[in-house]
């Protein structure tokens, strides 16, 4: 079941989004993390979305960059999901418990690189798993 289809302009990669306090060693989000942040909220003030609570959710998203040059689309997904956190779309991104369909592609058309975040109602089953001798040395 969807919940949300959304589109965004691109979250910063997370170098650009979080910092690390080199006297305290405390982590902080810079300001494109910022700016992000605060463009996910007024999305989210101006489309009126209600937060999505208790839901373990799926995700997917279609990355859009406006050329070919090489993106690491990993590199933005926990940026992506405090920033939804942070506006309130959703209560908690521990609540994503499944990815859907992960894309790149390039819309050369575009002035932006943009995001489409699909929401859906996670239907994931919890799976039984056998431990391979091999890593068992490890645990």
């Amino acid at each position: 079941m969807k919940l949300l289809e959304l589109y965004l302009t691109i979250p910063p990669s997370i170098n650009d989004y979080y910092g690390t306090n080199p006297k305290t060693l405390g982590k902080y989000i810079k300001t494109a993390g910022k700016e992000f942040r605060q463009i996910v909220n007024i999305i989210r003030f101006n489309l009126k979305i209600q937060k999505i609570v208790n839901t373990k959710i799926k995700m997917g998203v279609n990355w859009i960059f406006k050329d070919n040059r090489i993106q690491d689309i990993d590199n933005r997904l926990k940026c992506l999901y405090d920033a939804l956190t942070y506006a309130q779309i959703i209560d908690d991104d521990r609540n994503i418990v499944e990815m859907g369909e992960l894309t790149k592609q390039v819309d050369k058309t575009l002035t932006r690189h943009i995001c489409k975040v699909i929401l859906e109602k996670s239907t994931f089953e919890k799976i039984e798993y056998t431990i391979p001798d091999y890593l068992k040395v490890f645990l």
